[in-house]
């Protein structure tokens, strides 16, 4: 896995810490509460379902490794909505580089034009900027509503059946 996914995270949450040390913690305890607590979002399954009928293609790109996003995803029961799962060790350069989204496009088998990016960090916006797609937001996230505001996304929601009402016939 390219160290760089770990290394962004732990250089932007412990700035200043040893880097090594903290991805040593880091490793060893994500996994033990990965699914502690993890449940849908209100709304998430009926969304799930919208776009599965819709013939909708669902890919999940996470700066955390695949493994836990795949772990996360059988957990909760939603693994077969998506067509694509990719983290760190999938790609050269991390989020915010493009390079997670543009694999997923093309696992999808879509375009830019074919292709809307949802997200809940600024991170995301700044990723989505980068791949040159159309990037919507869902304000549950560890960034506050303004800093996403701040940042621009092309649509900013409070929830995810907000975001699901301004799909309407767009899914």
């Amino acid at each position: 896995m390219p160290a760089a996914a770990p290394v962004y995270l732990v250089e932007n949450t412990c700035p200043g810490a040893n880097v090594e040390e903290c991805l040593t913690e880091y490793r060893a305890f994500f996994p033990t509460v990965l699914m502690k607590g993890a449940r849908l979002m209100p709304g998430a399954l009926d969304l799930l379902e919208k776009l599965r009928r819709d013939g909708k293609g669902i890919a999940v790109c996470s700066n955390k490794l695949r493994q836990f996003t795949t772990d996360l995803l059988a957990r909760l029961n939603v693994q077969s909505f998506f067509g694509a799962v990719l983290g760190p060790e999938d790609v050269p350069h991390v989020k915010p580089a493009p390079d997670m989204l543009l694999l997923a496009m093309e696992r999808l088998c879509v375009s830019r034009e074919q292709v809307l990016y949802v997200g809940d960090m600024t991170i995301d916006i700044q990723t989505a900027r980068a791949a040159q797609v159309p990037v919507w937001i869902v304000a549950t996230g560890a960034d506050s509503r303004a800093t996403l505001e701040d940042a621009r996304p092309d649509r900013l929601f409070s929830d995810l059946m907000e975001l699901e009402h301004a799909l309407g016939g767009r899914a």
